[in-house]
This record gives structure tokens, sequence and C-alpha cells, in this order.
């Protein structure tokens, strides 16, 4: 009997044996009422308003099926459950419902209790096609100049069988068109390769005769890279629902819009999640459900969504809302752990954060990070079994399993050569206004997921968790750039701001992704990949991934984030901080410069770090850890440094310092936290007697104040900060940020930049998420010819 089966059997016997949910000891530890508050604002009452969403549950709260019941009365819904915790209850469910009426003013209060799990027969495919839903929808690529059309229609898929569901049941039925196959029958172009992708999410409402369609065009299979051209349109049913002209759509870049058929429901409803219940479950960050972020700032906010360009591919160039160019340096509202925007949604439910942070998510597919397996000799996991037809790679996110030498670190990846990289078919604009990176890797696909259930986000999740998987080195098999032992492996050497950032999005990737679907397997390996590497280069030991091969890789290599000219090249330093770069015997640039400014004590210092960048991976090794994974070994280790540096340097405003000290002027650690400050002048710690050689510096205590606002750096290292508490000296150090830098923060609701993202407080619950594997996988020994 499988695991999925075994639980699922737990599941209904636990239902029959008419044990109450509220007795189990997770449930009892949660004491956040599992609601949801519909509030209509637009001033007409709403009759047969569809919602589907999603919903994660504490441990043990749903044995079998989460039953909506609405001001306390049962009503009519569906639960999709893609989520189990081991004891068989439900982890994350896909809920819909069709509520009967949302009165013109006032709310309307949703609650959940158990039943046993229902009917999920799907509708047949003559269902969906039947006069009641009027069904269909249409992709049209037009060739600029030469009026030669190519158009694929959903209805033609839906009655040849070329869907699968993805949530089935009597309230709302969700199907995903589209061919993956080698065959790839519905791809278009006006070329033999037929780059484009269309592909259509579908969910039919037979109670209410809707249809909600989302379009979408893929420009990513790896077997046909290229930029493409043509104007488009799409027809909603028999009526064009959109068009546009001189469309340039980049390659590995993706694209979508919605419409309603048989009606659209209002935006102009508030749907209130409850925060305080979805981080009980863990799936979201503790952020402090005490800010109320203000009514100013929402909506000013939506008038910066409004006010802007959001068409497809409109970027910071064209004047949109998202910096197009992800590597661009600078705050701004994506940078942290979720975007500004998904975090005022989270806090308020208010319809326009839903209605920009979804539209926000939509636009952020036109970054190129999108690369789907075309090739069929290909697997996705690295265990798969070999000699197949097609490999199990096929049609899922590009996987580094069999392309184990491809590296997309830079902006030449197309124009690599070499059986294990993509095929480029066309020209490839490398300089077009949409750059992906992983420093400054936002996260748009996670919370619209949880909150909506919709398969479109989970599925840019994938593609974006392989292709960042890829952009490292998986050639250099025996230094500390490359990917692991084989190539095979989910290494992340990124700037060290990218190594939180690209983890933190891998690890949530993992989480939401379905138990049935193999991507859950393949994340958690090359999740657990990286955290062995990091184990191995760091030193940490006594840790359930002692002796696997990518740790055994990492000790050998040594530290990326140290690699320099000097004799501690790829060697970590002893305090906690894993950075290093520069050349001990000859201070670099930016070391002499503030020894200009007068920071750094004259020939004191060799190189240095940013601790703000530590501050994201110290948070994102939290986010890894509470979500599950084995991010507790290397937390401790790098915990020492932001502990180190608030309880033991005797100068705790240093968590504001933009650069810190981290190796001796001719080489050399420093051993403690009083030897690394004495490299800094006494004036610059204390600002008495300080005396400025520029106008732009400051003293440390007016860097401080200065700093001291929802995005400043020590607001960012509150949510690294979060995460320290069970850690050595973790206690007084959360103790000094809280009342030295947390209460003293008196924007967090008013901040245009981020709002309260930053505001992400220790946890006081205790309902563990289960733990995720520690298996990283046995790679063979040398990559398939």
């Amino acid at each position: 009997m499988t695991s999925r089966v075994l639980r699922a059997v737990v599941a209904i016997l636990v239902v029959l044996s008419g044990i109450k949910l509220e007795m189990t000891s997770t449930a009892q530890a949660s004491s956040v009422a599992n609601t949801m508050t519909i509030t209509n604002r637009s001033g007409v009452a709403q009759l047969n308003y569809p919602l589907q969403f999603g919903r994660p549950f504490v441990d043990g709260a749903i044995a079998g099926e989460p039953r909506v019941l609405i001001n306390g009365v049962p009503a009519a819904s569906q639960a999709d459950v893609k989520n189990r915790y081991h004891d068989g209850s439900v982890e994350f469910a896909v809920i819909a419902v069709v509520i009967p009426s949302i009165p013109a003013s006032g709310s309307l209060t949703l609650t959940f209790q158990n039943q046993a799990p229902g009917s999920h027969t799907p509708l047949s495919s003559a269902q969906m096609l039947a006069a009641a839903f009027n069904f269909d929808g249409q992709i049209s690529l037009t060739q600029p100049g030469t009026g030669i059309t190519r158009t694929v229609s959903a209805r033609t898929m839906l009655a040849n069988g070329d869907y699968r569901v993805w949530s089935a049941g009597p309230v709302a039925q969700t199907v995903i068109l589209g061919d993956d196959s080698a065959a790839r029958q519905y791809d278009l172009g006006f070329d033999s390769y037929r780059s484009f992708r269309p592909r259509f999410y579908a969910t039919f409402w037979p109670a209410t005769h809707q249809v909600a369609v989302r379009y979408v065009g893929e420009n990513d299979n790896t077997q046909a890279v290229e930029d493409l051209s043509y104007n488009l349109t799409l027809i909603v049913g028999n009526m064009k629902g959109y068009g546009k002209t001189g469309l340039t759509h980049y390659a590995m870049s993706n694209w979508t819009k919605r419409f309603w058929l048989g009606g659209t429901p209002s935006d102009q409803v508030d749907i209130d999640y409850n925060l305080g219940y979805l981080e009980a479950t863990r799936w979201l960050p503790n952020f402090d459900t005490a800010i109320k972020p203000a009514a100013a700032l929402i909506a000013k906010e939506y008038a910066l969504w409004t006010g802007r360009p959001h068409d497809l591919y409109d970027g910071t160039w064209d004047g949109g809302v998202w910096q197009s160019a992800m590597p661009v340096a600078g705050e701004r509202q994506d940078i942290g752990p979720y975007p500004t925007w998904d975090v005022l949604w989270l806090y308020t439910g208010d319809w326009r954060m839903r209605q920009m942070a979804l539209g926000m998510s939509d636009l952020a597919a036109a970054f190129p990070g999108n690369l789907r397996e075309g090739d069929p000799t290909r697997r996705l996991n690295r265990n798969d079994p070999t000699g197949v037809s097609p490999q199990t790679g096929l049609g899922h996110m590009v996987s580094i399993a069999d392309r184990r030498s491809t590296e997309f670190f830079t902006e030449a990846y197309v124009l690599t050569v070499g059986t294990d990289h993509v095929t480029q078919v066309g020209p490839v604009n490398l300089h077009q206004p949409w750059n992906f990176d992983g420093a400054h890797q936002p996260q748009p696909w996670f919370v619209p997921y949880v909150l909506t259930g919709d398969p479109w986000y989970l599925n840019q999740a994938y593609l974006w968790a392989g292709f960042s998987a890829a952009r490292y080195n998986g050639g250099a098999l025996n230094t500390s750039n490359g990917r692991g032992p084989t190539g095979a492996e989910g290494v992340i050497n990124d700037e060290l701001r990218g190594a939180g950032w690209v983890l933190r999005s891998r690890a949530e990737t993992a989480l939401m992704a379905p138990d049935a679907d193999p991507e859950k397997r393949w994340l958690i390996s090359l999740t657990n990949d990286a955290l062995a590497r990091w184990e191995g280069s760091l030193g940490v030991t006594g840790t359930p991934f002692d002796g696997s091969a990518v740790k055994l890789w990492g000790a050998k290599v040594g530290d990326y984030y140290s690699t320099n000219l000097g004799p501690l090249s790829t060697k970590a330093p002893p305090l906690g901080n894993w950075e290093s770069n520069g050349n001990p015997k000859q201070a670099n640039a930016s070391v002499q410069q503030e020894e200009a400014l007068g920071v750094f004590v004259p020939g004191a210092v060799g190189s240095m770090s940013a601790p703000w960048m530590q501050s994201y991976v110290l948070y994102c090794l939290g986010r890894a850890k509470e979500i599950g994974f084995a991010a507790g070994p290397v937390l401790t280790h790098t915990a020492r440094w932001f502990t180190g540096m608030i309880n033991n340097s005797g100068y705790p405003q240093l968590v504001a310092q933009y650069d810190m000290p981290v190796e001796k002027k001719g080489g050399g650690f420093f051993p403690d936290w009083p030897s690394l400050v004495a490299t800094l002048k006494p004036a610059w710690l204390t600002g008495a007697g300080w005396s400025p050689p520029s106008s732009s510096a400051t003293s440390l205590p007016q860097y401080f104040a200065q700093n001291l606002n929802a995005d400043g750096r020590e607001g960012w290292a509150i949510a690294a900060a979060s995460q320290l508490l069970g850690e050595t000296g973790g206690a007084p150090a959360w103790a000094w940020m809280h009342a030295n830098v947390y209460a003293k923060i008196t924007d967090w609701a008013t901040n245009p930049l981020s709002g309260p993202k930053w505001a992400v407080i220790p946890r006081t619950d205790t309902n563990p998420l289960p733990a995720m594997p520690v298996a990283t996988g046995s790679p063979s020994a040398a990559p398939p010819s």
C-alpha cells in the first residue's frame, strides 16, 4: 500500500470513528479560530457568488475533508485535498463554495468543520461541453506583415480529451488544457519549431453555469528557444476579449489573461483570510498581526497599480510597476519575504490588494526564468528509472538531473552549446528589459497560490525553481563555484543575499507542491542538497546529512563565499558569517573607500562583507526550518554572527552597518568580536568627536537613527532576529532588537516601500509542520551519455 493510500485510509477511519478534531493536541495548540470574513464593498447585493480558494489547516484539525459553514450554517461546498499530514489529516485543500447571498452591507463569516471525504466524480468532457456552459476560448497569433494567423481552441482541446483535472466535484471543476507530450499538437508558430505553447485553465461552476478561463501563452520549450513576434487576439466565448499588436514574446517568458463566461463576479468583495490562523499553520511566516495597515497606505498602493501600465510585459522601462531588470540594486517593494502588495493583501483581505497582488503575479511570468522540458529523453528526478519512453522530465520544469553541465547564470546562457543545454532555434534578445537573477529574486507565486489554490501560480513556481537550480555552474565538479559532485545537485552559488532568496523560494515551492506531484520529491532533494553543501563548506557536523556525497563535496571544495586570493580562500570564517570575498594582501577599492570615509582604521581591514545580506540568509534559513527542512544546524552556525554582533561586540547598533570587516589586512580572520570592532574607528562607533571627511558620511549612531524605519537595514534585520529564539544568545539578542529597533519603528503601517513586510516576530505556537525527508538522493557517479 502506498503512503498516499495509507494516509487516505487513516483519514477515513478517523472520520468514521467519530474522533473530534478539536481533541487533538496540535489543534488545541492553536488558539486562533479558523474563520474567514467576506465583506461586500460593491454597494450591491451579490447573489450566488462563486468562490474558490486555498486553505492550509493546523495538523489534526480536519481529519477527512473540510466543509464550509456560512454564518454557522453548513453550505454546499467542495474540498480537493492536495496535502495531508503524516496522521492523514488535511494540510492544504482547494475549496469551492457558491455563496447564496452577500448583502450590500455587512459581512459573512466562513468557518470549517470536518466531514467524511465526499464525491469527487469529475464532470465528463460532454458535461463541460454542454450548451449550458457555452464554453470556448481561443488564442490567435497573427504574423505581422503577412497576415498569416494561427489559432487554437480550448473547446477543441477539451473535446479531444487533452486536459487533466485539478479539482473535481459538484461545486466547481478546474481542468488544465494543453498538450505537453512529445507530439505537442497545439503548439503554434510561423516556423517549423512552433515555439508557442497555448494553455488554458478553466473552472466550471455547474450551479451558476459560469466558467472562469485563464489564457496562457508559453515560450518556454527547452527544444525551441527563440523570441517571438505576433499580434495577439483572445476570443472569450464568441467575442473578442483582448488584443495586442506588435507583441514581442521573449524567450523563456510566459503571459496570462483571465476572463469569465456567463457573468463576471464582482471584484469589490473583501476576503479576509485570517492571517493569524494562516500563521498558526506555519504555511506563512509569523507576521505581527497587531499591526493594522493604514487605509491611506492601501489607497496609495492601489493608486500605484491603477496609475501605471500593467498590460503584458509592462515593466519599469515602460513605466510599469515591476522593476523588470531584476538585478538592479536598491530598495523596492518586491524585495523581502513577500512583495509589499502580497503582505498588505494578507493583512487586510482588501479587494484592491487582491486585484493588485494577483495582477502583479501574473505579470511576473514575463521574467525569463521559465523553461519546460521538451526532450522526451530527460528525467525530472535524478533517481528516476532510465530506459523508459518518454522519460519523466517531459512536460515538467527543466531539471538538472539530466542537464548536468548546464549553466544559466549569465546572459549568454542561451548561446551555450552541448547536449545538456537548451536548444536555441532563433534570435534571442539578451538585452531585453526583463532580466532574471537570484540576488533580487522576489516570491510572486507562494501567497497567491496559498490564498487562491490556482494551479497557474503553482506551475509558475515550479518553472522558476527548475530554472533557478540550473543557473549555477554544473560543469565545475571540483571547485566551490560548482553545483555539486556530478552537476545534478541543487547547490546554490549566488550573491550572499541570493543564497537566501533562492533557498526561500525553493523551500516554499516544495511546501506548496501537492503530495502527488513528482516535483515535490525533486524540490525536497534540491533543497537538501543546498543545506548539505553549506554544512560541509562551513564545517557543520553531527547532522543527518553527514556522509552524503554533496556534503563531502562541500567540505572538499570549501566555502564559495570566501573565495579570494589569500591563504584563507574557501575557508569558513569563524564568527558565523559566510562571506569574505577579497584579497587580504591588498585592500580592494571598497575597503579603501571606507578608510577614506573614516570608518575603518587604515591598514587594518583586508576584506569586508554586507551584514544585511547575512540577515536575509538568516531569515530564509529560519523559514526553511519552520517549513520542516533540516536547516537548524546551518541556522545555528549562522546565528552566531548575529547574536555575537548584538551581545558581544559592545556596539549592537552595528546591525545597521552597510559593510563589516571580515578579514585582517595581510590575512587572517577575526577570532572574536572585540578584535573585529578594533578595526572600526572609535569616533565612527560612538559619534563622539566625529568629523566626517565627506558630507555623505555619518557616524554609526546617526546612521542607525536614519535607517530606523520599516524598510531600513535594521528593519530588515527584524525578520532575521525573529528566527533566533532557541539559539544560544538568541533571547537577549531579540530582546535588544525588540526594544531598540522593533518598538522604535513607527511606520510599519504606513511605509509605502514595505508596509509590514519585514514585521516577522518570534513564534509562540507549538504547531510544527512535519519534518521533510532528509535524503539528498544518490546520483549516479557519471552523467548519462
